[in-house]
């Protein structure tokens, strides 16, 4: 039997809270939680989790990505990408697990399958590397 992962909300090193709203971009080691505004470019190793109360606005590169609020951009996850019932999302996607529950929004492109071997932290060095260039 295979058993499913699922996003741990409980694991997270960073919060953005529901009364902050950043731009710019955010590169991070761990896990994120974002109950407030964001527009930019998110570069996550841990999970990402988008609060009820979340909004994004701009790219992400991820492992694992939990959407429960509102996410306008394209979205490459390398593990899985969960759309709860609350959960808004627009723009193109690739991941290798999507789970849409029923309610959901969700509008744009899906590609699924294994996106390469690479984890989140070797991709976003290599667009890093070629941007410089």
């Amino acid at each position: 039997m295979l058993r499913k992962r699922r996003i741990k909300s409980d694991k997270i090193s960073s919060l953005i809270g529901k009364d902050i709203t950043i731009e710019g971009l955010i590169i991070t080691e761990g896990s994120l939680r974002i109950e407030g505004t964001f527009r930019g470019e998110i570069e996550a190793k841990g999970d990402v989790v988008v609060g009820e109360t979340g909004k994004i606005q701009g790219n992400l590169v991820v492992n694992n990505l939990l959407v429960a609020g509102e996410v306008i951009g394209n979205i490459r996850a390398f593990g899985r990408l969960e759309i709860t019932r609350t959960g808004r999302l627009e723009g193109d996607l690739e991941t290798q697990t999507l789970v849409i529950a029923e309610g959901a929004q969700y509008r744009g492109r899906c590609l699924m399958g294994s996106p390469g071997h690479e984890t989140a932290a070797q991709e976003t060095e290599t667009t890093r590397e070629v941007e410089q260039k």
